[in-house]
């Protein structure tokens, strides 16, 4: 299929390239980019851009560019050794069969474990006899492992507003 001056959103195909199925595009912005051309017809997510089209969207949004939240991101982790934001989600997995984060039932004992994952360590919390204790147990090691940290991002955060 000869794609030779169609648009794609902001890209215009100038010719086939020289590698198999793919083709030279020239953007809105005016820099050239190789693109496989199934990526510019398909139905989901086509290519539209060179990749102008995301920076700007990110610097409209007021998010900044998407290497600068990138770097912000990679920042934060090295400072406090994990992702703050996590900690505080409480969203649970698909998988997670018991209605707790960090809690799950050994089906060989009956008994529950309790863990928790923080500064890439999984730090086992005990072995309990009843859900409640085992939840008390990861409760009471997010108090101690999380809230430093959270309070850390807090007070930072309302330093820099």
């Amino acid at each position: 299929m000869n794609l030779t001056g169609r648009r794609f959103g902001r890209l215009t195909v100038l010719g086939p390239a020289a590698e198999p199925g793919m083709v030279l595009c020239r953007c809105d912005c005016g820099k050239l980019k190789k693109v496989r051309a199934s990526s510019l017809t398909r139905t989901s997510k086509p290519v539209r851009s060179c990749g102008c089209l995301r920076s700007e969207a990110g610097r409209r949004n007021g998010t900044g560019s998407i290497r600068q939240n990138s770097a912000n991101m990679l920042d934060l982790c090295r400072r406090y050794g994990t992702q703050p934001g996590r900690l505080i989600n409480n969203k649970l997995s698909s998988r997670n069969r018991t209605g707790h984060t960090g809690v799950f039932l050994n089906e060989k004992t009956g008994k529950y474990i309790a863990f928790l994952w923080f500064q890439r360590r999984r730090h086992y919390l005990g072995s309990f006899r009843t859900y409640q204790e085992a939840v008390a147990a990861r409760e009471e090691a997010e108090r101690i492992y999380f809230a430093p940290v959270i309070a850390a991002r807090k007070a930072e955060l309302a330093q820099g507003s």
